[in-house]
């Protein structure tokens, strides 16, 4: 009898050994399906930023909003509150198209100045890629310089099923350099032989408002900006002259700033003067049109130097904190009479507009 007890405990412990060692092959199993997804999801991050720049006072810059995702996402939205001191660019706002299929934008100022920036699809169809900006628009930046901030409010970054995935939002600065910092060159001739370096910590701006920057054959010329370099009208350079125009990687890069005009806010009206003469360009950009005389009383003159062929040309006419006035299609052709009767005396910014070029400079109607 005693065997026959021992082969049966034998058997029942071999038995619930077994379902045991199965069971835990199985959760060992599902453990590996699932822990990896718990684990994703637990650390999945989906953050919406605003990128930070620098501008110089009554210039234009381009703020992007960035997503960087682990989830896919089919729409978002973001309200912005725009500081006094600085202006949204009517109809600047731009989705990425490396980011894109079928997905539509809005973006308008609603009340407080708040930027609502909207993005999304009727298809219900997802973003492209896991980072980098989806959106892009311009800010003017006023006259006051600081550090401004553009915080994120009201943000959501919707999934497939509508909901908000967002894990954080991050502000962006605006730093408006102070007026001071800006090297205005329009009235240097540089001749055969000469060699001379002009740099800036912030901006440096050459001819502009009748004045003149001109790098004669055999004269050599460098400008090193830590912000941006803008060339008007009145900049040249001859046949066998050099102009070398770049930004500055870090505080080692300038060179020895030689005698120059600088921008100062005196009787003289300094600051006026860098309103005038102060656009937004890339180091190496050049003006596609010119708008004179600037001063102007009843008409301006737009000169198109170079359009597009079958692109139509529109200007608009911006207040001087750039709220929308209204606008213009013009015939291609280079030269345009403007009437500015609608205009009381003050200050303006004019945006042209051709196929894919577009400026902007500023006027002052008398």
């Amino acid at each position: 009898m005693r065997f026959r007890y021992d082969y049966l405990y034998n058997f029942i412990k071999k038995t619930i050994m077994g379902i045991f060692n199965y069971t835990m092959r199985k959760i060992t199993l599902l453990l590996l399906f699932i822990l990896p997804a718990l684990f994703s999801q637990a650390f999945a991050e989906n953050n919406l930023t605003v990128s930070s720049a620098e501008v110089a006072p009554g210039s234009a810059v381009t703020v992007d909003l960035l997503i960087d995702n682990n989830d896919e996402f089919v729409a978002f939205q973001v309200d912005i509150p725009i500081p006094e001191q600085l202006s949204f660019v009517s109809n600047t706002a731009s989705l990425n198209p490396d980011r894109i299929t079928d997905h539509m934008l809005q973006a308008n100022i609603i009340d407080g100045n708040i930027l609502r920036i909207f993005g999304f699809s009727f298809s219900n169809s997802a973003f492209v890629g896991n980072s980098g900006p989806v959106v892009s628009f311009e800010i003017i930046a006023g006259s006051q310089h600081g550090v401004f901030e553009l915080e994120p409010t009201n943000a959501l970054i919707s999934s497939f099923g509508g909901d908000n995935i967002m894990t954080n939002g991050f502000p962006g600065t605006i730093t408006v350099l102070s007026i001071d910092d800006v090297l205005v060159l329009n009235e240097h001739i540089i001749e055969d032989g000469d060699e001379v370096c002009f740099d800036s910590s912030a901006s440096i701006v050459t001819g502009g408002n009748g004045g003149w920057f001109q790098v004669q054959q055999g004269g050599n010329a460098t400008l090193i900006a830590g912000h941006s370099i803008t060339l008007l009208p009145g900049t040249s350079v001859e046949n066998g002259g050099y102009l070398l125009a770049r930004i500055a990687i870090d505080d080692d890069d300038y060179c020895q700033i030689p005698e120059a005009t600088k921008i100062t806010s005196d009787s003289s009206g300094g600051r006026d003067h860098l309103i005038t003469t102060g656009l937004r360009h890339e180091a190496n950009e050049m003006d596609f049109f010119r708008i004179f005389p600037n001063p102007a009383d009843g008409v301006l003159n737009l000169e198109i130097a170079s359009f597009q062929n079958n692109q139509s040309i529109t200007v608009e006419f911006h207040s001087a904190i750039g709220g929308y006035l209204f606008s213009k299609n013009l015939p291609l052709q280079r030269l345009h009479m403007l009437s500015l009767d609608r205009l009381q005396p003050g200050m303006y910014i004019v945006r042209v507009i051709n196929g894919d070029q577009t400026g902007t400079q500023r006027l002052i109607k008398r």
